[in-house]
């Protein structure tokens, strides 16, 4: 047998168990202690071999501080590897749902099994692996590992961090998002491109009125959200891959109040820069003096746009398809096929490294159902889980991985640093 897949196969079980300790702890992107529970059980892992870890507190005080490990090696060359401690489901939504660890068979479910919990225990168990099996290759090189704490909910501080650890000795990035189920007989999902994805809060501003009494003074925010929501949606451009969603809207108090406040947040996704900045400039345009006023005395709404996150568009390049061409060959050596998606309509951190190294995503546990709570068979809602039997060939993957692009000097190329 395989060293290597002898040396995971025997320490599978305590990999899984690693991996129940951070999905037993709910960490919403606006979980801030959970965050930073998550966040010190991963530094904690990290220190064993040897890292360094510090954590950097979010500019949005609701979400948890950033973590980044590193570790020197006895050359510069480093790798970047790329994961994120929150996942999208509130304390609430897991008790309703029930959504906790679950193994059926060959499935583990859970919160963040897939998106991405398990992608940070597979950095760590191929790192282990690489330091067990290949002690030299592990020492003589540079690491730095990523976290960040609100990827989900698009964060606007992260990416000046994390590419900030960027230098001309970085021959790649690798994002641990997890892998899709397989499709057409392939063993391995890759992603090297993404499509840009904006957020935006729209707050509207009215008067209050009693609906009985003061009617015709009032000045109804909802209204008028509606109005703009109506507006954006009319936006979306299948032709252009550009499309505009509403995805939570909040307003008044009660039904005999003309309601003063309305919100709603938006999401904006589009494939080239282009039309990922004029749809921004679009959402951004709508602040100001709304169309909806008192009949009263014409006092009008007004209306306020913040941009919140965005992940700009991550095009395919002919670097990340030299990268591609490595994991082929990593994947070859356990005679396993490779598909790639040439573009994916999620976003991850991968749309911010891609544009100063060789980047690749979809590297954790392969699974489905991410960002998904509900289970209900009946109706063909099933929770995120991962599959067990893709834990050791996945670590086994990115070792090969290591080694071909450690091979492969040339893949940094002329490649543009921040």
């Amino acid at each position: 047998m395989d060293r290597m897949k002898e040396c995971f196969e025997a320490l599978e079980k305590d990999y899984i168990k690693m991996l129940r300790q951070v999905v037993d702890i709910n960490s919403f992107s606006y979980n801030r202690e959970g965050i930073n529970r998550v966040g010190r059980q991963y530094a904690d892992w990290f220190a064993e071999l040897g890292f360094e870890s510090y954590f950097v507190p979010s500019t949005n005080p609701l979400c948890g501080d950033h973590l980044f490990s590193t570790r020197a090696g006895r050359s510069e060359q480093n790798l970047i590897l790329i994961s994120h401690l929150d996942t999208v489901y509130p304390v609430e939504e897991e008790v309703e749902n029930n959504h906790c660890w679950r193994e059926e068979k060959e499935r583990i479910y859970g919160p963040g099994t897939l998106d991405i919990k398990g992608g940070t225990v597979m950095i760590y168990m191929f790192l282990k692996g690489l330091k067990t099996i290949y002690p030299d290759l592990f020492e003589s090189m540079s690491w730095t590992v990523l976290h960040n704490a609100s990827e989900e909910i698009g964060c606007l501080d992260f990416p000046s961090l994390a590419t900030g650890f960027i230098n001309p000795q970085t021959l790649a990035a690798l994002v641990y998002e997890g892998a899709m189920s397989l499709e057409d007989e392939a063993d391995v999902v890759l992603c090297v491109s993404r499509c840009g994805a904006a957020r935006f809060d729209l707050e509207t501003f009215g008067r209050s009125a009693h609906s009985g009494n003061s009617h015709r003074k009032g000045v109804n925010a909802i209204r008028e959200i509606s109005r703009k929501i109506e507006e954006i949606e009319s936006w979306t451009d299948y032709s252009r891959n550009v499309t505009f969603s509403i995805g939570l809207v909040q307003g008044g108090t009660a039904a005999n109040t003309i309601p003063a406040y309305a919100s709603c947040r938006i999401d904006l996704r589009a494939n080239n820069p282009e039309d990922f900045q004029w749809g921004k400039e679009k959402v951004l345009g709508l602040s100001g003096v709304g169309s909806v006023r008192s009949p009263m005395d014409d006092f009008p709404c007004s209306v306020k746009v913040q941009l919140i996150g965005e992940f700009p568009p991550w095009p395919n390049t002919d670097k990340n398809a030299e990268l591609i061409e490595l994991v082929v060959k990593a994947a070859e050596q356990d005679q396993r096929k490779v598909q790639v998606h040439r573009l994916r309509g999620g976003a991850s951190d991968g749309n911010f490294t891609y544009q100063y190294v060789p980047t690749v995503d979809l590297l954790g546990p392969i699974g489905s159902n991410h960002h998904c709570s509900l289970h209900d068979p009946e109706h063909g809602k099933e929770q995120e889980y991962i599959v067990k039997s893709s834990i050791v060939p996945q670590a086994m993957l990115s070792v090969r991985l290591v080694h071909e692009i450690v091979k492969k000097e040339g893949l940094r190329g002329d490649t543009q640093r921040p």
